[in-house]
């Protein structure tokens, strides 16, 4: 496949030597930007609020598979100034798509670009999150594949923003929906573990009394997306009682 970059930072630079690794032909485009009229697919990772300027650079992007992995994080490049970006797009995906007027998919954005060099060590493979429009999809998957990640669909591009990085501290942020019950059950899974080795509830370890303690907390936080039931079943351990004073610290709570 023939794919160009702009942007040569660690996420376009690191990403193209991937790609090359696994067998596509990669162009790398800078700052004076290039000529993509070539390409299979174009990958996006410059500052956000050099968007407009650098795509206004590179020729041939019309209807192009265009893959955005841009963030509003504030910085600076050989682009200039990183963050900012444009209130009157839904989010810098749909900028991208305005400017190419092509499929675009958000992705590569999540994922800490300096360690691409670990990713062949993990074993299971890491995932990459991305949401993409349809047309998009197919292709974005194989090159999430090609890169050493699992692709996770996170649905269409509608979905773009909610999955980027927070935003630039001072601003406040818009409600994003994410999801944090695996999050949590990977903490619930760790206290039950930990609450097994520590043996008899009268004498619980260091780590376990840390993770009882914000037991409760968890359990309020998430009786206000209606899921108290399916997560306090969770969060009791086997070995101890329904009557346990973290438990009841916990549907006090949550009350």
């Amino acid at each position: 496949m023939r794919i160009t970059t702009l942007g040569s930072g660690t996420v376009g630079g690191g990403l193209a030597a991937r790609w090359r690794n696994a067998g596509h032909e990669v162009t790398e485009l800078g700052p004076d930007g290039g000529d993509a009229s070539d390409a299979d697919a174009v990958l996006v990772a410059v500052p956000s609020g050099a968007i407009d300027d650098a795509l206004s650079k590179v020729t041939g992007l019309e209807g192009k598979v265009v893959i955005d992995a841009t963030n509003d994080f504030p910085g600076i490049n050989e682009y200039g100034p990183f963050g900012g970006r444009d209130e009157s797009f839904p989010s810098l995906a749909h900028q991208v798509k305005a400017r190419t007027n092509g499929p675009v998919a958000k992705s590569f954005n999540l994922n800490f670009s300096p360690i691409y060099d670990k990713i062949d060590e993990q074993d299971p493979r890491p995932g990459n999150l991305f949401a993409a429009d349809d047309e998009a999809r197919t292709l974005t998957e194989q090159l999430i594949r090609d890169a050493g990640f699992d692709p996770v669909y996170g649905g269409t591009l509608e979905n773009a923003r909610a999955r980027g990085l927070p935003r630039r501290r001072g601003r406040k942020p818009k409600r994003r929906r994410i999801l944090l019950l695996p999050v949590l059950a990977s903490l619930v899974r760790r206290a039950r573990a930990a609450t097994r080795r520590a043996g008899p509830p009268d004498r619980p370890s260091p780590r376990s009394r840390l993770l009882r303690s914000v037991a409760p907390l968890m359990t309020l936080r998430l009786e206000r997306r209606g899921q108290r039931a399916v997560v306090k079943t969770l969060l009791r351990p086997p070995s101890m009682s329904k009557t346990a004073p973290w438990t009841n610290a916990a549907s006090s709570l949550a009350r």
